[in-house]
């Protein structure tokens, strides 16, 4: 009797694992996927997809957080990166860069005005902090790419800013742990 109530929880269990193994995605689905890669953005890919605009952000951020979902858009997102070729470590490069650019390195300015250096004598490094170089009605316009936004990508990637829903759980967990150990003292 007991060995046929534990075979029948076999049976129950590896009949779950077989439906779970043929789930895929719906069409829908798969295309939320695709265009969730195109910018990272759940409500403008459920949108894209054909969700209905009004409850994009809802819908959204529900498919992202389906497994099979995560891992279609892991899958896609590793896809890419081997198409591409780029790594992490190109990216952070690249934005060290840019977080630690140096206007002078460009240009040099004084009581004679601004003074544009050449860019055949700048090196590559130096070119890729520029965003954009144009000639106005009142000059050359050196727009260099933004620091704050380098630096704050930066920070974020190697875990040098901790996020505050973080911080006050960590604090919540830390309060709740030392009330418990003035209860039971």
């Amino acid at each position: 009797m007991l060995y046929r109530r534990i075979g029948a929880q076999f049976d129950d269990v590896s009949q779950a694992c077989r439906s779970m193994a043929i789930r895929t995605l719906t069409p829908k689905q798969q295309l939320f996927c695709l265009e969730y890669i195109v910018d990272l953005n759940a409500t403008q890919a459920a949108i894209r997809a054909g969700y209905r605009p009004h409850r994009a952000h809802v819908t959204g951020s529900k498919l992202a957080s389906i497994s099979l979902v995560r891992a279609e858009i892991n899958r896609l997102m590793a896809e890419r990166r081997e198409r591409t070729e780029v790594n992490a470590d190109q990216v952070i490069r690249e934005l060290s860069r840019i977080a630690f650019a140096d206007i002078g390195d460009i240009c040099q300015w004084g009581e004679e005005g601004v003074i544009l250096k050449k860019s055949e004598t700048l090196p590559p490094l130096v070119r890729g902090a520029v965003a954009e170089v144009s000639q106005g009605q009142f000059g050359v316009k050196v727009k260099m790419h933004s620091k704050t936004d380098a630096l704050s990508k930066l920070a974020q990637h190697l875990g040098l800013l901790i996020d505050a829903k973080v911080i006050a759980e960590m604090q919540k967990q830390l309060k709740e742990l030392a009330d418990g150990r003035t209860a039971s003292a």
